[in-house]
């Protein structure tokens, strides 16, 4: 993180923090059909709070992808 807020600060760019890496992570591997159990355990998610995150992803993911044409 300090790496990366380093390039942040150099360029102007408002400061992160680990949590929305994290939270991205873990939408990532639902998207990519990773056990839940495994997410919760990788991301070190000591409640069930990953869940809210995941749920919101498969909300947005679903919503884009009923407007693109089928194949």
């Amino acid at each position: 993180m300090g790496r990366i807020n380093g390039i942040s600060d150099v360029n102007g760019v408002p400061r992160t923090f680990g949590h929305s890496f994290r939270i991205d992570g873990a939408s990532f591997c639902m998207a990519n059909k990773i056990d839940p159990e495994i997410i919760q355990i990788t991301g070190r998610w000591w409640s069930l709070t990953h869940e809210t995150y995941i749920r919101s992803f498969e909300q947005t993911i679903s919503c884009h992808l009923e407007d693109l044409p089928q194949l």
